[in-house]
């Protein structure tokens, strides 16, 4: 399972974190969580850790920084979610901050091929997730 999320996000990134860290509990512990950031150039390595130490993320949850350019495709490119950054004119106070990205969580097979898009903040999406987390883990040479 993959999100992108960021951390001096005041909005969305830590409700999907944490229900990223409620999801560990609900499926198989096979399943790896990689949480990328949109903000790399604040989400050092020490940043991401000490982030991640607040979910109680364990090693099969990666936090992943890079250079930017390289994340923002990944994002929109390779996943197919949006990722920007807002410039400061357009930011609004109490907002997600400098940047817009995605809340949805992606399930990705271990091919590397996406499986599906889910709402993080739909309970509906998420029971659905889960479900088909489980049944894509049982499947032969998953």
């Amino acid at each position: 399972m993959a999100d992108f999320i960021f951390t001096r996000c005041g909005g969305a990134c830590p409700a999907m974190t944490a229900r990223m860290a409620r999801l560990r509990r609900e499926v198989p512990d096979e399943v790896t969580f990689v949480s990328f950031t949109v903000d790399p150039a604040n989400d050092t390595p020490a940043v991401l850790a000490r982030y991640a130490a607040g979910f109680k993320a364990d090693r099969r949850w990666l936090f992943v920084t890079g250079p930017q350019k390289d994340l923002y495709a990944l994002s929109t490119g390779g996943f197919k979610l949006a990722a920007m950054e807002v410039p400061p004119q357009d930011q609004k106070a109490g907002g997600d901050g400098p940047f817009l990205h995605s809340t949805k969580i992606v399930l990705v097979d271990r091919g590397g091929e996406v499986r599906g898009y889910y709402d993080s903040t739909d309970e509906d999406a998420m029971k659905a997730l889960v479900a088909d987390a489980s049944r894509l883990h049982s499947e032969p040479g998953s």
